[in-house]
């Protein structure tokens, strides 16, 4: 039986991108998964290479090979699985493919992101019920100092928000900003993309509020691209039901 190891790695395979986005990491492996019942292969992620692993390292029996060699890049990964003669491949990709989604599956991806003691004691004490999430791509940040811009976010959300309401954003002026308007439960959390170097400083944080969202009753997802954020899609696992507003 082959052994099939998908390597997550910091910045991007893609070079319009400083990084592929935790979302499409878990899709890849999902897919993979999904493949190694398929196609009956051993299957292990290996995280060393990304910034993911200074808080939730990964071990398998496999590691130094990944450490000592060069890790290709492959897009048709069926085929590259299917046609090669080695019985250990290794790469990274951001191939997905439709398929469903087994149980075995999401308990799986739920294990990569098993909270460490540091996170799972700043949990502890909280009581999470409903979250907001609100994201606001980088051309407006940049107009962030344009107060009614602000105003404008608030509008959309405040109906959704009360006093036990957790709310979250990759804005840190949104976040000081509403602590102005309305009573709500906003955490001081460095913001940053798990997997750009530049931002290691803030993977605890974003793995933080990760497992803040797998613990609430719903999430309202608010997002100035209209679309609902790979990151917030990750709660769909932990069966949390996201509404977009």
């Amino acid at each position: 039986m082959k052994t099939v190891i998908y390597v997550w790695k910091n910045n991007s395979i893609h070079s319009s991108k400083q990084c592929d986005d935790l979302f499409q990491l878990v899709k890849t492996t999902c897919y993979l998964h999904y493949l190694s019942i398929k196609m009956l292969f051993t299957f292990h992620v290996d995280t060393q290479h990304h910034s993911i692993s200074k808080c939730l390292p990964i071990i398998h029996p496999y590691q130094k090979i990944i450490a000592t060699n060069k890790i290709p890049i492959v897009h048709d990964i069926y085929y590259y699985i299917q046609s090669s003669s080695n019985d250990i491949l290794y790469f990274c990709s951001t191939t997905y493919l439709p398929h469903k989604l087994s149980t075995e599956c999401v308990e799986f991806i739920k294990k990569i992101f098993a909270p460490s003691y540091s996170i799972m004691n700043r949990i502890q004490p909280i009581q999470v019920n409903t979250i907001i999430h609100v994201h606001i791509n980088s051309p407006i940040i940049s107009t962030f100092k344009y107060s009614h811009l602000l105003y404008i976010v608030y509008a959309r959300i405040k109906k959704y928000i009360t006093p036990t309401t957790i709310v979250l954003s990759d804005t840190q002026e949104f976040k000081t900003y509403l602590k102005t308007k309305q009573e709500c439960m906003i955490f001081d959390t460095l913001i940053g993309n798990i997997g750009f170097p530049a931002h290691d400083d803030a993977i605890e944080d974003t793995l933080f509020d990760l497992q803040l969202m797998s613990k609430a009753t719903k999430i309202y997802s608010f997002s100035w691209s209209n679309t609902i954020p790979g990151f917030v899609k990750l709660a769909t696992l932990y069966n949390v039901p996201v509404i977009e507003i």
